[in-house]
């Protein structure tokens, strides 16, 4: 299983995202797993009402329930993207006093100067749910499929080998960034290098600069390594790959695509009013009632 622990003799955290189980996504074959974790995220896009957003947020954390990845563990796992998707909440609600605009004022904080628009909360709601369904999918696929099984996959539906594991570095790279970004940061709280408590501007300076570079460091390093154990192994030089283990497509990632796709394009066509089915309220509007 993929987990952070000791490494074997080493002392290093190994980041091990795969667990192996009996559910129906760990049964799926990795492109349909792909195809899933891409239409989901792209088809958020056009979902303008943010309930609708939250509804299917929540069938999504049902499903993960069931395939047996817990929800926390993924919050965890991208907690400094949901801090960074805090600081874009931020930045949205509190746009509202540098930009004017004629948007709605939901309420004010403290005083009249301090104004919320509905504009800006409804695009700081929007921003975190659709980060919710993209992480959330994505930790699916990394938990129930292994790397053998997701470059065979992709290789056998057509996908060039390079592609494939171009694919599988790009989702295994942020657990590893936050991993070593939480190695260095422990190590440079014990040596005392590392603003840990304090409040104010200043300390928040020192703060994101100790983070900054130290993510910047953690990037240009994991990918050195990276291509480095890339060239040694000879990746590239010959353009087909052979695989002893064959997954083949089965009846039931048949059924599971093309349920996707009706599914995927209820959403788009609700979304985009062509169905004569009204639309859901603003969750403004249900929350904090004008008039």
């Amino acid at each position: 299983m993929w987990v952070k622990g000791r490494g074997q003799g080493t002392g290093r955290k190994s980041v091990h995202l795969y667990q192996p189980g009996n559910s129906m996504m760990h049964h799926l074959h990795p492109f349909v797993k792909l195809f899933l974790v891409i239409s989901f995220s792209i088809s958020v896009i056009f979902i303008q009402s943010t309930l609708l957003l939250f509804i299917v947020d929540c069938f999504i954390i049902i499903f993960m329930k069931r395939t047996g990845v817990s929800f926390i563990s993924t919050l965890k796992l991208f907690r400094w993207i949901f801090m960074l998707i805090a600081s874009i909440v931020f930045i949205d609600i509190f746009l509202g006093f540098w930009i004017p605009h004629s948007g709605e004022v939901m309420f004010h904080i403290w005083s009249p100067y301090l104004p919320i628009h509905r504009q800006s909360l409804y695009y700081a709601a929007r921003s975190a749910l659709w980060v919710i369904c993209f992480s959330s999918w994505a930790t699916m696929l990394l938990r129930t499929t292994s790397p053998g099984d997701f470059v065979t996959g992709l290789v056998e539906a057509g996908f060039p080998y390079k592609a494939a594991i171009t694919v599988l570095i790009a989702l295994r790279y942020i657990p590893l960034v936050q991993v070593e970004m939480e190695s260095i940061s422990m190590a440079q709280e014990l040596r005392g290098s590392l603003a840990s408590k304090g409040r104010g501007v200043r300390h928040l300076y020192r703060v994101l600069k100790d983070r900054v570079s130290t993510f910047l460091v953690i990037i240009f390093r994991q990918g050195l390594h990276m291509a480095i154990s890339l060239e040694k192994r000879g990746f590239g030089l010959k353009k087909t790959r052979s695989s002893v283990r064959s997954i083949g497509f089965k009846p039931r990632d048949t059924h599971v695509l093309m349920v996707s796709l009706v599914c995927l394009a209820f959403l788009v066509l609700y979304s985009s009013g062509f169905l004569p089915i009204p639309m859901l309220p603003p969750v403004s509007s249900i929350f904090l009632p004008t008039g």
